[in-house]
């Protein structure tokens, strides 16, 4: 599915490495859509704005050269001095930006966000792509998706779905947490009458008496094999709803993970993916 209007997307950067990385996979995972990119850097030290403009375009050239192939886009920089995430949610105001793609701050070892990036997530209402220290610069294959609940009358919402994996070629695997037998059972019955709308590119798991965190599902897709994975967030859901009580947000140290907001998700059943109350 080819989305006609321009994309807007903003991606916040140190001055190190690792923005190469969180560039390069901004470029690669929007190379089938007409974007605006905006590289965003927050002053932290004695560096002048012009010392981190020459440094940010040192980056794009090496990494326009590792990801060659985009479609008509622009790219500017974009510079400031001041609170990174006031100035952040400052431009986003400003701007309207439909993606923010951030690194996810964490070692190369670590399932927890840094302190920086787990303000972001938990702040900034838009699309994120969480881009880890050891991601493969590949466009993903396989996604783990994780669900709430499933309700009746979906053939729409898997519709949807099926559009976008033959667009893209990718496999999807739908991760819904039961609570007890009875409702793994109701669940499994309800996926049954909608088979004809799958193919082998789409798969169910249900987890039985699991803890419905994204630690646990992002260690069960980890299992199932996925590239990356995505999850529902905003105060709707059970995942951000468990962030904000707790104050830890998790990620998988290998693999991106893509934040859907609430918006991005017309044309499907809020409670696919948002619970009216966090799972006991």
């Amino acid at each position: 599915m080819r989305e006609p209007e321009i994309q807007k997307t903003i991606i916040p950067v140190d001055l190190n490495d690792k923005a190469l990385k969180i560039i390069s996979y901004a470029f690669i995972i929007s190379k089938d859509i007409l974007c605006n990119h905006t590289i965003f850097h927050c002053l932290e030290d004695d560096t002048t704005k012009e010392e981190a403009g020459e440094l940010l375009k040192e980056m794009l050239v090496t990494v326009l050269e590792r990801v060659p192939q985009l479609p008509q886009t622009t790219i500017k920089i974009h510079v400031v001095k001041g609170n990174f995430i006031e100035e952040l949610t400052r431009l986003e105001e400003q701007e309207k930006f439909n993606t923010l793609a951030i690194g996810t701050g964490s070692k190369a070892e670590d399932w927890e966000m840094g302190d920086t990036t787990r303000k972001i997530v938990m702040s900034i209402p838009v699309r994120i792509i969480a881009v880890p220290p050891q991601a493969e610069m590949v466009f993903p294959g396989s996604l783990g998706v994780l669900v709430e609940t499933i309700e009746e009358s979906y053939s729409g919402v898997f519709d949807i779905f099926m559009q976008f994996v033959a667009y893209y070629n990718l496999f999807l695997s739908f991760v819904v947490f039961a609570k007890d037998k009875q409702k793994l059972e109701e669940e499994r019955a309800l996926i049954e009458g909608f088979k004809d709308f799958f193919s082998d590119t789409i798969s169910f798991s249900f987890i039985l008496e699991e803890e419905q965190t994204v630690l646990n599902f992002l260690k069960y897709a980890d299992e199932l094999g996925c590239d990356g994975t995505v999850i529902a967030w905003d105060e709707g859901t059970t995942a951000y709803k468990l962030a904000r009580d707790t104050g830890r947000v998790f990620c998988n140290p290998l693999k991106p993970i893509l934040y859907l907001n609430r918006s991005e998700l017309k044309g499907i059943p809020e409670h696919l993916f948002f619970a009216d109350e966090i799972a006991e």
